[in-house]
């Protein structure tokens, strides 16, 4: 815990020496609100006014956090849990910058954030259906690390014209919960999804004009990170890693990007063509298209529709014969992508709907279909081999992994079946300073799913106070896996019965 207060004390006190020019409490969106809408031309500026506007401003947010989580392990599924702690902790003390470099035209962003974690309170099965505690230990996936989620620089020489390079979040798809044509960012937790603002490293060049937007986008793989902070782009180095396994290929991992936006009949369309090639995955050479619709009908009522169409998958498969004993195999021949050179289509799909009530209340229906979900068999075959993974003393994953030094999601969203349904319900302004919510992340093929309510009091302007539930739903017994003696559907899998998280959160 004394790690964790030095790190809010240090950036106390960095928030304090910048506090001259900080506006509390606002985000990016609400800065650039402020800005013209476009540079004045040559002709409104004459040569000692251009002279005047060289000096550069800053605007300065941020915010100190603190995140307790306790769940009651359930460790006698096929899943280990030797490195899931019943109770952790996230501290983070961030900052957002945004520095106009002379005038709005140009401008520089960063997001950055320091994180502390820490578990504790481990438990394994016990081999007679009960828990068994263990030492506390090391995760290495809990160590403290540097979260750029944002840093970028931002050109626009004509309104017509912006040029942008570094990490930005950049999402082009319609979903809200979930957007299957976002082959680029860390990805969302369904049950907040504002919470993730990671984007990745990518450049980018972007035409708007009033009804169409053209843009371009190279995206090259940081394949080397220490503590957050990337060393290693596009190609491996020839020297191995300082720690962990060596993957060194000498292949080029990039992801190249098209996208054509229309505003058509009052309806958000886009376009949006991707070439890769071992970015993120398996795939080499390969293209994939997306399309994204959104348009807002009887005022208030949104319909959107989203998705990615490519031949093949990047996905792992179970290999059936491992599964069943029929040959041995070891960890790396269990699970491959053997679909990645198929000739059929798996498309991923959310369809979808928000209707927004007078009372600023929010409820979002969505329906996600994953083309390359597992059948029953291969359902069966994963949790048959996770079991065998754990019986031969695998840790599993604890699911807090930063993904590409992203904040760690509360719930991480890894479908493993074909359908499912994603509902959501926000009630703000009780009181003026209440805001409740739930979220229903429901697997339709085995009718189980994720509940997961949540409370949060804004107990002072720069002041959130927020609690978190996670509790899942095992399902009515239809396309259950049997592994063992018993049956299991997607989620009665999952190693809590149930979890709970308290926030407090400090903006600045």
């Amino acid at each position: 815990m004394s790690v964790a207060r030095a790190i809010l004390a240090a950036a106390g006190l960095l928030c304090w020496a910048l506090g001259a020019t900080a506006r509390g409490q606002e985000t990016l969106d609400e800065i650039e609100a402020r800005l013209p809408a476009s540079p004045p031309g040559p002709s409104e500026q004459r040569p000692r006014e251009r002279a005047a506007t060289v000096e550069a401003t800053a605007e300065v947010n941020g915010y100190l956090a603190d995140r307790v989580g306790y769940g009651w392990v359930s460790p006698a599924g096929p899943i280990s849990t030797q490195d899931m702690p019943s109770l952790s902790e996230m501290a983070e003390a961030n900052i957002q910058l945004r520095v106009d470099l002379g005038d709005k035209t140009r401008f520089v962003y960063a997001d950055l954030s320091l994180v502390y974690q820490g578990g504790w309170l481990f438990y394994v099965d016990d081999k007679a259906g009960g828990r068994q505690a263990i030492a506390d230990h090391d995760i290495p996936s809990l160590h403290p690390f540097v979260a750029p989620s944002e840093l970028y620089l931002s050109i626009s020489p004509r309104p017509s014209l912006n040029v942008l390079v570094g990490k930005k979040r950049i999402t082009w798809g319609s979903g809200f919960a979930f957007n299957p044509t976002d082959v680029i960012n860390p990805p969302k937790d369904p049950t907040d999804p504002n919470f993730q603002r990671a984007g990745n490293w990518v450049a980018r060049v972007e035409a708007p004009f009033e009804k169409f937007t053209v843009t371009g986008l190279i995206a090259p793989q940081a394949l080397y990170t220490q503590s957050g902070i990337p060393y290693a782009f596009l190609r491996y180095p020839d020297h191995p890693p300082a720690q962990g396994a060596d993957t060194r290929d000498g292949a080029s991992h990039y992801l190249l990007a098209a996208r054509l936006y229309m505003l058509l009949f009052d309806a958000d369309v886009n376009l949006v063509y991707y070439f890769s090639n071992h970015y993120q995955g398996g795939f080499e050479n390969k293209s994939r298209i997306g399309l994204s619709f959104s348009r807002y009908f009887f005022t208030d009522h949104e319909l959107h529709a989203e998705a990615l169409l490519s031949r093949g998958s990047e996905r792992s498969f179970p290999d059936h014969a491992c599964a069943t004993g029929a040959s041995l195999c070891d960890a790396t021949t269990a699970f491959a992508p053997t679909k990645l050179g198929a000739r059929g289509f798996y498309p991923r799909v959310v369809v979808g709907s928000r209707r927004q009530f007078p009372d600023d209340s929010l409820l979002s229906l969505e329906y996600y279909y994953q083309g390359d979900g597992y059948s029953d068999r291969e359902f069966a075959d994963a949790l048959a081999l996770l079991a065998e993974a754990k019986a031969a003393g695998g840790s599993g994953s604890s699911g807090q992994e930063p993904s590409g030094s992203a904040l760690p999601q509360r719930f991480a969203f890894a479908p493993l079946r074909r359908h499912y349904l994603i509902a959501s319900y926000s009630k703000p302004r009780i009181r003026d300073d209440w805001t409740v919510g739930a979220v229903l992340v429901a697997g339709l093929r085995d009718l189980s799913g994720l509940l997961s309510p949540s409370v949060a009091w804004s107990a002072r302007q720069w002041l959130t106070l927020s609690v978190y539930g996670y509790l899942p739903i095992r399902g009515l017994g239809v396309g259950e896996a049997r592994v063992g003696d018993r049956n299991w559907s997607e989620y009665s899998v999952w190693p809590f019965d149930y979890r709970v998280l308290f926030e407090a959160r400090a903006f600045y």
